[in-house]
């Protein structure tokens, strides 16, 4: 099954194709997929690029890397980041799993900037709200150097946003800009659970 899809494709693109074949394949959860040399050719890519889709999908929980072994599918029930032209209503059901998800990589993103960094405190004061909180996270992810887990938190947050997914009654993020000057694990975790 050979595709042929703009070269301009994002990393999130890219993810979708493999997902896209996954399903076309009939690939069931444990089946070990294509190397990325053949994934590269099926999907007229480069290997980098294969390799960066996968990545996606493994940070989503879809695939998993067995080292010198190979990738293998671990969940065929793909909900991916909706590319632009993908304008239709998205179910409540799904909302919530991007919002788990984003939640999952936001606090990755702040524990990897505490990691790199320490105490972080020159990121500027926020308000309470949710956009506020995507922008603190995007700062943090900033120093967490971590491109493409920074990108699925911004889309999914803006997904959701347009959505209307966020309350009007808003967040308050003190607690959060604590932790992160005092460099606390534990105090970024706890700002977190209190989402689930």
């Amino acid at each position: 099954m050979e595709r042929h899809i703009s070269k301009s494709r994002t990393f999130e693109q890219i993810a979708k194709e493999i997902a896209l074949y996954i399903t076309a394949q009939g690939l069931k959860v444990e089946e070990k997929l294509p190397t990325e040399r053949e994934l590269s050719e099926v999907l007229t890519v480069s290997r980098s690029s294969v390799r960066e889709g996968l990545r996606v999908l493994e940070i989503l929980g879809f695939v998993k890397s067995k080292q010198g072994n190979g990738t293998y599918v671990s969940n065929t029930s793909f909900f991916l980041i909706p590319l632009s032209e993908l304008g239709s209503e998205v179910p409540r059901e799904q909302l919530d799993q991007y919002w788990e998800t984003g939640l999952a990589i936001g606090e990755k993103l702040l524990h990897q900037a505490i990691k790199r960094h320490g105490q972080i405190t020159d990121i500027g004061a926020f308000e309470d709200s949710w956009d506020e909180l995507c922008r603190l996270i995007v700062c943090c992810g900033m120093k967490a150097y971590n491109p493409v887990m920074l990108s699925l938190w911004q889309e999914i947050y803006e997904l959701l946003k347009a959505h209307g997914y966020f309350s009007a009654a808003g967040i308050v993020l003190a607690p959060l800009t604590i932790a992160l000057a005092e460099g606390s694990h534990e105090r970024v975790t706890n700002y977190f659970d209190k989402f689930n």
